[in-house]
């Protein structure tokens, strides 16, 4: 199989040739010197064409070296082109797959063109990475489609809060959103009668966006070597900014001086959370609760406690597990490492806001450590969680895991800090 980064090398330095010799012939047909801009441009386009060369000449190098042992061992089975070229069926005990090798940056030959004219023009090249979704301009519902640029949970991450909450594009350098300090309240009024006012109150917030970003740097040969070599940076680098946009979030809900607080009657997880549940519902908001975020590791002691009495588990049809996820008293479960251990928030998703500016993508740059054959991958995203409702949330300390003594079903809401 011919070697497909050499081919694309080759390519991008025969582009640079051919504008290097445009320029000489337009100024031999004028009968002139290059003008000082010329020159400039031609020595950019040289300054470029070395290090691909000498690039070009090390993959030809090991390349050769590679088709001399594969001849050594198999003479009769190689063509004579120069390259590697194994024929589907010819190894013993199967056959070789004729797959082409994708490129090692994970870029369409469009995008691997602008990566050389922003070279060749020394302007900066960040862009999203074919694939990767575009900025959001609208304002989704909660539950509704958002860009989905992370990794699917087969990568081993956990999932995105930002799917369950209300999601809008953002300008500017802030975000801005109203919070609802005071809920609103309504009465019956009499035929003729003046409406009385409800009493809400709404503030205007603003904060700047957070940049969440991080970066790894990988060989030229490591990206040649393995075809999923970029994919798999692409993935464990956008699932870290998935794991701290979970935090930016709950940071929002946990830091927000207007959610409820629970006071837990009773040593039982479940009826903990059965209880958060009930405060918000009877609090100002009156809002229903649809959602649970709580640490993985409280997770199996919350279902798994056992009742003394019986020894059966306490969860039973509290826990619904189908084909949509997981569900704890009719709430969604996410769970988070941003949440504290021995912790559990519980509210309503579409109260928070999650502001993105700039989503997350990837930027890929093979030139500023080239001369260390080395490609630098950076995955990064501006944006703002903002709490709209803050008292359709509450946070609920669990008790302590073990087996209950008792489990009491009462509940008990007060207004947080």
């Amino acid at each position: 199989m011919p070697n497909r980064l050499m081919q694309r090398l080759a390519g991008d330095y025969q582009t640079l040739v051919d504008q290097y010799e445009t320029i000489i012939t337009r100024c031999a047909d004028d009968g002139r010197d290059p003008t000082g801009d010329e020159a400039a441009e031609l020595d950019g386009l040289r300054s470029e064409m070395r290090p691909l060369g000498d690039r070009l000449i090390e993959l030809r190098e090991d390349d050769d070296r590679r088709l001399a042992a594969v001849r050594a061992v198999t003479p009769d089975r190689v063509d004579t082109g120069g390259t590697a070229d194994l024929v589907a069926g010819s190894w013993p005990g199967g056959s070789v797959e004729g797959r082409v090798r994708p490129s090692p940056l994970v870029c369409s030959d469009g995008m691997l063109r602008e990566i050389m004219e922003a070279v060749r023009t020394r302007s900066s090249f960040d862009q999203a990475i074919d694939g990767v979704q575009g900025r959001a301009t609208v304002t989704v519902p909660a539950g509704g489609v958002v860009p989905d640029w992370l990794p699917p949970i087969a990568y081993g991450r956990e999932p995105r809060i930002a799917e369950a909450v209300t999601n809008a594009g953002g300008i500017g350098s802030e975000a801005d959103w109203l919070e609802v300090t005071t809920p609103a309240a309504a009465t019956v009024v009499a035929e003729g009668a003046a409406k009385p006012d409800s009493g809400m109150v709404l503030t205007r917030k603003s904060s700047p966006y957070e940049k969440l970003a991080c970066f790894t740097d990988a060989s030229m040969e490591l990206l040649s070597d393995f075809n999923s070599t970029q994919a798999l940076i692409n993935a464990e680098l956008l699932g870290a900014i998935n794991t701290l946009e979970n935090g930016e979030i709950v940071g929002a809900i946990s830091g927000n001086a207007g959610i409820l607080t629970v006071t837990v009657v009773g040593t039982s997880r479940l009826h903990a959370i059965l209880q958060a549940q009930a405060a918000v519902r009877a609090g100002a908001s009156k809002a229903w609760p649809d959602t649970v975020l709580m640490n993985p590791t409280d997770w199996p002691s919350t279902i798994g406690q056992e009742a003394t009495t019986s020894g059966q588990l306490q969860a039973g049809a509290a826990v619904v597990v189908d084909g949509t996820g997981t569900r704890l008293w009719g709430m969604d479960v996410l769970l988070t490492v941003q949440v504290p251990a021995g912790t559990a928030y519980i509210g309503l998703a579409s109260a928070v806001l999650y502001v993105t500016r700039d989503p997350a993508h990837v930027i890929i740059d093979p030139w500023t450590s080239l001369k260390s054959n080395l490609v630098t991958t950076v995955a990064e995203m501006r944006s703002k969680a903002g709490l709209q409702r803050p008292q359709s949330w509450a946070k609920v300390t669990l008790p302590a895991a073990g087996t209950p003594a008792t489990a009491e079903a009462a509940s008990s809401g007060k207004a947080g800090k």
